[in-house]
């Protein structure tokens, strides 16, 4: 009965959630991230990159959705004290199913994207990517990974370590 009633929960309150009006992406009308950094693409290309672009934020979005509600249902199962393991284990592998499936989405859209650039762009785009993540290390007090990259094998890094 009880688990019953707590399926029942689970339901009403995964409906509840799918049932929220989506976040909005980009306004109408607005480059994507990538439309800005690269200089010379087509309206072609523009067009093709916006619908790549658009179809794969409604699929991720969906997937978050899905994802937040698998994993509140989690945090409210992890408060019981009774063996709930053939309802929680289950919600995991959901969980696990949906950030594969956003991984999946994110490299997809990544690979339709490269085929619109010329090589020219592409390269472009890579290094102004490679920038900006080097960057963005930097700002949240770390190093990127080409910093750790270019660091000599065997190297200090100024740190000692006791033995």
């Amino acid at each position: 009965m009880k688990k019953v009633l707590l399926s029942i929960i689970l339901l009403s309150a995964t409906v509840t959630l799918m049932a929220q009006p989506a976040k909005k992406g980009e306004p109408e009308g607005e480059p994507s991230k990538i439309e800005s950094m690269i200089s010379d693409l087509s309206t072609t290309q523009k067009n093709r990159i916006d619908v790549i672009t658009r179809r794969s934020q409604k699929n991720i979005e969906s997937y978050k959705h899905q994802l937040t509600a698998v994993r509140d249902s989690i945090k409210v199962l992890m408060d019981k004290k009774e063996d709930l393991s053939a309802i929680v284990l289950p919600l995991y592998e959901r969980e696990a199913r949906l950030q594969c499936a956003i991984n999946k989405e994110y490299y997809l859209s990544k690979v339709a994207i490269d085929q619109v650039l010329t090589k020219k762009q592409y390269d472009e785009l890579q290094s102004k990517m490679k920038t900006h993540r080097k960057r963005g290390a930097k700002e949240h007090g770390g190093q990127s990974k080409e910093d750790n990259q270019q660091q000599k094998p065997g190297a200090s890094s100024g740190k000692t370590h006791k033995r």
